[in-house]
């Protein structure tokens, strides 16, 4: 069954050019010029339940872009994108409570509220039942190794441990489908390679379907088998994780 299907989209973002000086300030109150920046260019690909793929490319290349669009946030300029059959941009209660979307550049918990007191905030946005909130609270938070931090201030813990409670935040109402954008960025090599290898141990338990965006493969060659490589907002390889380590490869040498 294909869970997300992308088909010929593409976006581009409008933007007013700003010139220097004051003289130029004034003439923009009257007329401004418009310029446009193509950030994703016909891009097609589909995934299958139960794939975890990546989305890998250097940066500025349309990575968080096309992630933005696969969670709604962001609308495509043409192409459709269906996901369950749902298009993401109309954010219906059925596609949210079947998807979860995090980002390294921004966080889903409270800083000053304690891990489990947002965790408690997730049971009451999503309506998840009081025993399967508390049986999977418990698993995760055992398989993750965090049980003993609950009581701490999210802001309070270290980067690592907070991506965890972070991932546990995501997980917890049961996710189908989890989009991770540059997930692990911050995080030094250990703790990336830990952080991946929960993620697939997890993947296969809950049989998840994942989509992780990265700036190299290295960091996600623990987790994907598949890689989507992505250059100046084109889709230029969808194959293993050897094939487009070497498609990058010769990208960055013709550049």
């Amino acid at each position: 069954m294909k869970v997300i299907q992308v088909d010929c989209v593409s976006k581009t973002y409008q933007y007013y050019k700003k010139p220097q000086g004051l003289s130029a300030s004034l003439r923009q109150l009257f007329r401004r010029e418009i310029e446009y920046k193509e950030a994703i260019k016909d891009i097609s690909f589909d995934i299958e339940r139960g794939q975890i793929v990546a989305v890998v490319g250097e940066n500025g290349a349309g990575k968080t872009t096309t992630m933005k669009m696969l969670s709604g946030i962001v609308h495509p300029t043409q192409g459709h994108i269906k996901i369950f059959g749902n298009t993401p941009c109309a954010q219906t209660a059925s596609f949210k409570k079947r998807c979860s979307f995090l980002t390294g550049q921004s966080y889903q918990l409270w800083p000053d509220l304690p891990a489990i007191d947002n965790f408690n905030l997730c049971q009451c946005i999503y309506e998840i039942p009081l025993p399967i909130y508390r049986q999977r609270l418990s698993y995760l938070t055992e398989f993750l190794r965090v049980s003993h931090l609950l009581d701490i201030q999210v802001r309070r813990l270290s980067g690592t441990e907070r991506l965890k409670m972070e991932l546990i935040a995501a997980l917890l109402h049961g996710p189908e489908l989890l989009c991770l954008d540059e997930l692990t960025m911050g995080l030094d090599y250990l703790s990336q390679r830990e952080v991946m290898r929960c993620l697939k141990q997890l993947a296969k338990e809950d049989k998840l379907t994942v989509l992780v965006s990265s700036d190299t493969v290295d960091d996600v060659s623990t987790l994907c088998e598949r890689v989507l490589v992505i250059k100046d907002g084109r889709l230029i390889c969808d194959n293993g994780i050897e094939l487009a380590k070497q498609v990058l490869e010769h990208v960055f040498e013709v550049a």
